[in-house]
């Protein structure tokens, strides 16, 4: 179902996909793609077309309190383009996952910095 979050939230799918819907409009995340969602915006998935044993995904929700420098650097602009393709990107951002951000132990700051710039040197 349609829904939001007022945490800034990425969709990393490495096999699989989704058809999701931000704010009305319709896109397909496929393989090696990344959808990125910002605070508030009205979202839903659909992965009908792909089983749940056929889908490698992350799906990451970073609070406000994270996003506030991001914003200022990238002026609090709206994400013209939701959608990425990138096989190297979606790599990279599930390494830094697993290595700083995932997992039983404290979220780096440090990661999260490595992941946003990482993630907005690319969209």
């Amino acid at each position: 179902p349609a829904h939001f979050h007022l945490s800034f939230e990425v969709l990393i799918v490495k096999k699989g996909g989704y058809d999701i819907t931000l704010a009305g409009k319709k896109y397909s995340v496929g393989e090696n793609s990344i959808a990125l969602i910002d605070s508030y915006e009205i979202h839903s998935y659909d992965r009908c077309h792909y089983p749940f044993d056929d889908v490698d995904d992350c799906v990451l929700g970073f609070p406000h309190s994270y996003m506030t420098k991001f914003n200022s650097l990238r002026e609090n602009l709206r994400i013209s383009n939701p959608i990425i393709t990138d096989a190297e990107l979606c790599s990279d951002l599930i390494e830094i996952t697993d290595k700083y951000i995932s997992g039983d132990k404290h979220i780096s700051d440090a990661g999260v910095d490595l992941f946003f710039a990482k993630l907005f040197g690319k969209s």
